[in-house]
Formats: structure tokens, sequence, C-alpha cells
């Protein structure tokens, strides 16, 4: 007989909820979702933007037709990156010489 592990790990609510909405599509099973009600969970994941490493990013954005920088277009994301993180990527492609 055949089991499926699945590993521990922390997830969003809103990927708890799209797991359970796959179950049983591609094989029978259960779903037991575990939690440990002492962690604040979030609803929904982190956006990748902000758990980026910003400075290919910024040399993109300043490279494209439109010239402009992270510090321009954050206000249009749905996320805005942290702005050390921005403040990083700039000092970074300062010393380049960018």
């Amino acid at each position: 007989m055949q089991h499926t592990v699945l590993e521990k790990v922390r997830v969003a609510e809103s990927t708890i909820k799209q797991r359970l909405g796959r179950l049983g599509r591609t094989q029978p099973g259960d779903y037991y979702a575990l939690y440990d009600f002492k962690v604040d969970e979030k609803k929904f994941p982190t956006a990748q933007i902000c758990q980026s490493e910003l400075t290919t990013i910024e040399l993109s954005l300043r490279k494209s037709p439109a010239q402009e920088g992270l510090n321009k277009i954050k206000k249009f994301l749905p996320d805005e990156p942290p702005q050390a993180a921005i403040d990083m990527a700039l000092t970074k492609l300062r010393r380049v010489g960018m």
C-alpha cells in the first residue's frame, strides 16, 4: 500500500483553503490541518516583492522605457516593498556606478 506523506509547513490561511479545494482531484485522501494557535498566522502570504532583494528589479525598471524606479511606481503595486529594501537596492546600484 502506497502512502503520501506531507511535510509540516507554515502557510497562510488562503493557501490552506486552496489546498483543501484540491483534495481528492488526483487521488483519494483525507485532509488534516493542524494549527498552532499560539502563532499569529497571516490570512494571505507575503507578496514576493516584499520578500525579494530589489537590486535587479530596480535596475530593470530604470532600464525600461519608463526609466522609473521603485520609489516612483511602488504606489501602484498591491503591496509596497519596504523602503529600507528599496534604499539598499539604490545603495548597491550607486556603488557600481548606476
